[in-house]
């Protein structure tokens, strides 16, 4: 009944309504809190996560500068690494950006050039700088650039000035030493990579031209002009420092030529020029390891020794040992004979040594009073090497990919680093691995870790890895254990890739090639062109879904059709094309699956 007393008193019943609006409020207020966490807390909580690995990877560069430096100067192969980029910590309720990666690379190559001021007895020696450049996504930083020992923060194309990070000792004392970089490369991820650095062993003082009594001209490329750099730099080299040109490549905005005048028949005057390789040995021709000292005069004033190099066991030392006298000078370094433990350093300069042979996992060893004569082999020069214990204090395990297309036999690498208690690579450590989830299989379950504390293998996927499947793997080194994840998702592929524009020189030879492209989901691509005499261009896009590229092949006069393409989406499709000419477009449907 309308109006009744009892209806009226349940339409003024209002016990409920203060709990629902309080937990309105509440809930309001935790959603606004959130949205403030998100906006504000974790750029901030990133930002501080890049910039720890902004340091890190700067003093990963130092010892990169460095080990350049000790390639070439002692002829010893290097293997330093450098972390390219980071990731965020994990977020419950909050999200984060994609991981930034980092790219470390060389530029073109550019010649050192050596002459007597005779054209054509120059002496052109190949080289190249070296920079990292990170992908951060809060904190906005410039490229670390190598060249010729200087190292530095670049940030000239935001306004800003360089930063030496580490100073140049091309010029010391007198001596000009060079260290030339050699070899194309280029890495772009998250994860570590290792430069491998070769020396190259051939050459002597017969390749510089002939200084005919004047002092020989020494011009090297460089990204640093004088007022920035080399006139506070080289202050006190006198004559020797000639100046900066900033006109020497009409080209290159960027580069310019420091010369030098070296007086190489002056006793306090001396120039020695090294090669090092990327990878590989030096092959841009000419390599060269040179000094100017006359081989005459150190040929008849040398001598060398020899005797064997054992473990606390009495078994050969099975790594390179480096000998080195009371001042750190490196007499030579070698592998001492696996089945005696025998070695000779030879070329020793006359004198009396305090001998220290040192190896990589083992305590030093001191032979005191070593006597070298002109021309004689001094024996029973033996070492004894304590192997070094080293306690695993952590293993961290990680694949380099987060995300795998499915698919029988696509492959993810994995990474097991492993620090000692001091928090230094630990070397030859066995690291057990295992396949805690997924239905593939390890190329090793057991790998051992080498000077940096890393050891890699490869899962390989099996068919009954699908989709939305979480492939997890566990690595154990004395106890310690880690493990490490990825997903598996929907084949990467190419919704559309297009070559949309080829453009020739007025001589017909093939220049730029732009491509259009889409993928079905976002992932790392990179494409790849050779023309048929054999010059070649290489872009890689990163986290991406889709773009446009140019590859610009260079337009020399030995450039012709046709150009062979390539488009290789990082764990998913790869396919393939050739241009014929400057007319010959294509669409999705003219590319092929990759043969190689």
């Amino acid at each position: 009944m309308i109006g009744t007393p009892a209806s009226k008193a349940f339409a003024a019943d209002n016990r409920g309504v203060s709990a629902v609006v309080g937990f309105i409020l509440v809930f309001g207020i935790l959603m606004l809190l959130l949205t403030i966490y998100q906006a504000q807390i974790v750029p901030q909580q990133n930002a501080q996560t890049e910039f720890e690995h902004f340091e890190e990877t700067r003093d990963e560069l130092v010892e990169m500068r460095n080990s350049i430096s000790t390639a070439g100067q002692n002829d010893m192969s290097q293997f330093p690494s450098v972390t390219l980029g980071t990731t965020y910590q994990s977020r419950l309720l909050t999200v984060n950006p994609t991981p930034p990666a980092g790219t470390l690379q060389t530029s073109d190559a550019y010649n050192i050039t050596i002459s007597n001021g005779t054209a054509e007895h120059d002496l052109n020696i190949s080289t190249r700088f070296l920079e990292y450049q990170p992908g951060y996504n809060e904190i906005a930083i410039g490229t670390t650039q190598y060249e010729h020992s200087v190292l530095y923060l670049d940030e000239r194309d935001r306004g800003n000035n360089v930063s030496i990070i580490e100073d140049q000792n091309l010029l010391k004392d007198g001596t000009v030493r060079i260290t030339a970089l050699q070899n194309q490369f280029q890495q772009t991820g998250t994860n570590r990579v290792t430069l491998e650095l070769y020396p190259q062993d051939e050459g002597d003082a017969s390749a510089f031209p002939d200084p005919e009594g004047k002092p020989l001209n020494v011009s090297i490329p460089t990204q640093l002009d004088d007022d920035e750099y080399w006139d506070d730099a080289l202050e006190d080299a006198g004559e020797m420092y000639v100046g900066v040109d900033t006109e020497a490549y009409p080209d290159d905005d960027d580069t310019y030529a420091l010369n030098l005048s070296v007086d190489v028949e002056d006793d306090d005057e001396d120039l020695e020029v090294n090669t090092v390789g990327i990878q590989l040995e030096p092959d841009e021709d000419p390599a060269k390891n040179t000094d100017t000292e006359s081989e005459s005069e150190s040929e008849s004033e040398t001598g060398s020794f020899s005797g064997t190099v054992l473990d606390d066991a009495g078994d050969p030392v099975d790594e390179e040992v480096t000998f080195t006298d009371e001042n750190g000078n490196t007499l030579g370094a070698e592998t001492p004979d696996p089945g005696d433990g025998s070695y000779e350093i030879e070329d020793v300069e006359v004198g009396e040594y305090d001998i220290t042979a040192s190896a990589v996992g083992f305590e030093d060893d001191e032979f005191d009073n070593v006597e070298i004569a002109d021309g004689e082999e001094t024996e029973d020069v033996d070492f004894t090497l304590d192997e070094l214990e080293q306690a695993v204090e952590s293993v961290d395990l990680e694949f380099d990919e987060e995300e795998v297309a499915e698919g029988e036999g696509n492959e993810n690498d994995l990474t097991v680093t492993v620090e000692d208690e001091n928090g230094d690579p630990a070397e030859a450590k066995d690291v057990t691995l295992s396949v805690e989830q997924g239905e593939g299989s390890l190329d090793e379950t057991t790998v051992t870790t080498d000077g940096n504390g890393d050891a890699t293998t490869t899962y390989t996927q099996d068919a009954d890895d699908t989709a939305g499947d979480e492939i997890e793997v566990e690595a154990t080194a004395d106890g310690e254990t880690d493990t490490a994840t990825y997903d598996v998702v929907g084949g990467f592929e190419f919704t559309q890739l297009d070559v949309t524009n080829i453009e020739t020189t007025q001589q017909g030879n093939p220049d730029d090639i732009t491509i259009q492209y889409e993928l079905s989901s976002e992932a790392d691509v990179t494409f790849f062109a050779e023309e048929d005499a054999g010059d070649t261009d290489e872009v890689t896009e990163t986290a991406t879904t889709g773009g446009t590229v140019t590859l610009e092949i260079g337009g020399g006069g030995n450039n012709d059709f046709p150009v062979e393409l390539e488009a290789d989406i990082s764990g998913g499709e790869c396919l393939e094309t050739t241009v014929e000419d400057e007319d010959d477009t294509k669409s999705l449907a003219d590319w092929n699956e990759c043969t190689t």
